[in-house]
């Protein structure tokens, strides 16, 4: 079982490197929240698609923008949670240097995630979505899409 500033310390390092979290870091299953809300996509997850879908996310990220980053990470860290605040930055072709301000907040039980509560500013929805489906990307973007519809 890991305490809370253990698990914190592997969620920053996972944001430092721009890497997925590792899977021993989730509970067998995670509630998955967005605001705003995606639908077909946030509920329950099985760890084992998260992780893939962070993978795939993650990929795609680095295959669209090869300085891909996250910036300005704090964390504050409670017995139950675990609050984040970053910005994910980059620069995609064509379209210039992005940077999105992201709010997250990880729920703890038994010293793994069992939810994660993440907020975006709507008017960045763009941004994330471009970096998503760019040349090159286009496996990527449809492992997305499939993983969002077998979540569970």
């Amino acid at each position: 079982m890991r305490s809370p500033e253990q698990l914190a310390v592997k969620i920053l390092e996972s944001f430092a490197f721009a890497q997925p979290l590792s899977l021993e870091c989730y509970a067998p299953h995670i509630d998955l929240r967005h605001d705003p809300v995606v639908p077909d996509f946030d509920g329950v997850w099985e760890r084992e698609a998260l992780f893939k879908h962070t993978q795939t996310e993650m990929a795609a990220w680095h295959a669209s923008m090869p300085d891909f980053r996250f910036e300005k990470i704090s964390l504050v860290i409670e017995a139950d949670s675990i609050r984040m605040q970053l910005t994910l930055m980059g620069t995609l072709a064509g379209k210039g240097a992005i940077s999105v301000p992201v709010r997250q907040s990880y729920q703890i039980a038994n010293g793994v995630i069992v939810g994660i509560e993440a907020w975006v500013d709507p008017t960045k929805i763009p941004d994330l979505m471009g970096a998503m489906a760019p040349a090159g990307t286009a496996a990527a973007a449809s492992d997305y899409t499939e993983l969002r519809q077998d979540r569970r």
